[in-house]
């Protein structure tokens, strides 16, 4: 399953929601729902409002790639009708996550965002699978480039991380080097 994860703000989370609704796509989240109908995001506030009270998760379906219904299903255990979208059956489609902090131990000290996709689905009708398809993969690059080009690489701890341009600074991660975070001194150190 190719994942990626990103360190950037919410302007850039923004962006990333116009890029993909101005690409044929649709931003669906993954949520309870009180009936076996999706709600598709309309709006960068509506997502952003999802986030803050619903869920962290979503999925991204296109007619470019997407050819087989997103499958939802009734919770058996709850008294009250909820619905939930089953993982990897139907689509294909590419996950979204876009967290709202991080942990105390966290190596970047910032909220991140992750995307992915599966290699392998399970069709809608049946119990077979299908691989992702060379359109969905197409668009998961188009995706990873774009947030690529928000980004820059920093070594933290010995390993890269892709940082939002626009939070290097606030962070202290302006120029290129290996860095560690300093919880005494509340900021990233240079090691040399």
């Amino acid at each position: 399953m190719p994942e990626k994860e990103f360190y950037i703000n919410d302007i850039d989370r923004e962006n990333l929601f116009h890029l993909i609704a101005n690409n044929n796509g649709k931003i669906l989240p993954i949520k309870r729902y009180s009936e076996n109908s999706l709600e598709i995001v309309k709006s960068s506030e509506r997502m952003f409002e999802v986030i803050r009270n619903l869920s962290v998760g979503f999925i991204v379906i296109s007619d470019f790639y997407t050819f087989e219904p997103i499958i939802v299903t009734k919770n058996r255990f709850s008294e009250a009708p909820l619905y939930s979208i089953n993982q990897r059956q139907g689509g294909p489609y590419i996950s979204l996550s876009f967290y709202l902090g991080f942990a105390d131990d966290a190596t970047v000290i910032y909220k991140s965002t992750i995307v992915h996709h599966y290699a392998w689905f399970i069709h809608s009708n049946s119990d077979s699978e299908f691989q992702a398809t060379d359109e969905l993969k197409e668009y998961y690059k188009k995706i990873v480039k774009f947030l690529n080009d928000k980004t820059k690489p920093r070594k933290i701890n010995g390993k890269i991380y892709r940082i939002g341009k626009n939070i290097l600074h606030e962070l202290g991660l302006e120029s290129p080097g290996n860095f560690t975070y300093d919880k005494e001194l509340s900021r990233y150190v240079k090691i040399e």
